[in-house]
């Protein structure tokens, strides 16, 4: 829709889930939708002149006020992007496997290492249970997504290096772990364990490829 209004032209675009046909177009629709909304938002934020007054109109707030994010990402985003780092951690060997000392619990639990020595985190008891807690604590997954990339760099350079980590990975973490997780079943024909053995396959692709 397209008016003057008595001012300059502007475009107004009508934006409608529910026009969608099936589950994956309006899944579809509802990531442009969002993107539309995200881009026109930033673009309202950054202008120089106008920015500040367009914060104020959008958030009604004050100045003063910290700028809240309106386009946080869900959780079930974070655990997917997180569960890429979180392969690649398992198969460089950054976790081990701790017991609470007074449930007898069993977990996997990261290191950060300081001046008084190891200093080992709870992540969660298996794959999927340490990316729904790093999902729910982002400066938590920063601080292990450092660990990782640091880590990465130092160790994984070479061929033969990218080779061992994607046996690793393929051997130790996909198949040793990934598909024997209750989603999976042990059945390396279900469909998750399929998708997990995909992200592996994009990661020996991506960041494993040999040079």
């Amino acid at each position: 829709l397209m008016t003057t209004n008595g001012q300059a032209p502007f475009v107004t675009i009508f934006m409608y889930l529910n026009e969608a046909t099936n589950e994956n177009e309006k899944h579809d629709l509802a990531m442009i939708i969002e993107e539309v909304l995200k881009q026109r938002y930033d673009r309202m934020l950054a202008d120089p002149t106008e920015g500040q007054l367009n914060r104020m109109v959008l958030h009604t707030e004050t100045f003063e006020k910290p700028l809240p994010t309106l386009f946080e990402k869900s959780i079930v985003e974070r655990m997917e992007e997180l569960k890429r780092t979180l392969m690649i951690a398992m198969g460089l060997k950054l976790f081990a496997e701790k017991n609470d000392p007074v449930t007898g619990e069993r977990f996997l639990a990261i290191n950060f290492p300081s001046d008084f020595g190891d200093d080992w985190k709870r992540v969660g008891k298996d794959y999927l249970d340490m990316a729904r807690n790093l999902a729910e604590q982002p400066a938590f997954a920063e601080q292990v997504e450092r660990i990782v990339n640091k880590t990465f760099a130092q160790q994984v350079r070479s061929n033969d290096q990218k080779a061992q980590l994607r046996r690793s990975i393929g051997m130790d973490v996909v198949r040793g772990h990934i598909l024997n997780l209750p989603v999976c079943e042990g059945n390396e024909f279900s469909t998750e364990y399929q998708k997990y053995k995909k992200l592996a396959e994009d990661i020996f692709t991506h960041e494993l490829k040999e040079l």
